[in-house]
Parts: C-alpha cells; sequence; structure tokens
C-alpha cells in the first residue's frame, strides 16, 4: 500500500499525512463491497505479501491493485 500512497502523493503534491487515511477509507469501502476471498486479494496485493503460487493469481491480484489505482486516479 506505501508504493500507492507514494504514488498519489507524487502526483498530487499531498503529504502522506492526508493521503495515507483516504487511502485506508477507499480500501476499506472497496472492500465492504467485494466478497470475502477478493477482500483477502486485496489486502494480499496492496501490503505486496501476495505467495501466489500460480501466476494467474498474481494477475488478478495486479488487476485488483490496478483498478483500485485507476479508481484513486479519477
Amino acid at each position: 500500500m506505501d508504493e500507492l500512497i507514494q504514488e498519489i502523493t507524487q502526483r498530487t503534491g499531498l503529504g502522506e499525512g492526508q493521503v495515507r487515511p483516504v487511502v485506508d477509507m477507499t480500501v476499506d469501502f472497496i472492500k465492504q463491497r467485494l466478497p470475502g476471498p477478493a477482500q483477502g486479494m486485496v489486502d494480499q496485493a496492496l501490503i505486496g505479501s501476495l505467495e501466489a503460487s500460480e501466476t494467474e493469481e498474481q494477475g488478478q491480484a495486479q488487476g485488483v491493485v490496478d483498478q483500485v489505482k485507476g479508481f484513486l486516479s479519477r
């Protein structure tokens, strides 16, 4: 999640102290609308500790991260 926060701070010029709570709130908002297994994938992808054994699972997790980034860039 630090990577996402860093990217947002760079693009917006806002400080980490302003960005982090917004990212946390946004991630929680998104996770509330996903089924349980997808919530876990979001957590794993954002903290960078996804240890998927199959490339497909890794691609799915990256897709989730990309969707979150796209959502935040609107």
